[in-house]
């Protein structure tokens, strides 16, 4: 899954969360879910960091 669409589902939880209208169960669903996309998202955003570093003829990071 790629990280934008990664990111596009957590907003959406996130707003389902906000609204407070939700059953305690659903809501403790959505949040499992949202732990679950944020490591992936984490996942995908360290190996993209590793690539830039790799890149990198110095391997110094740089700002973009």
């Amino acid at each position: 899954m790629e990280l934008e669409l990664i990111l596009k589902k957590l907003e959406i939880l996130i707003k389902d969360l906000e609204q407070g209208d939700l059953p305690i169960e659903k809501s403790l669903q959505i949040y499992e879910e949202g732990i679950v996309l944020a490591k992936k998202a984490e996942e995908k955003i360290n190996n993209i960091q590793g690539k830039i570093e790799k890149i990198s003829s110095d391997g110094e990071i740089k700002p973009f």
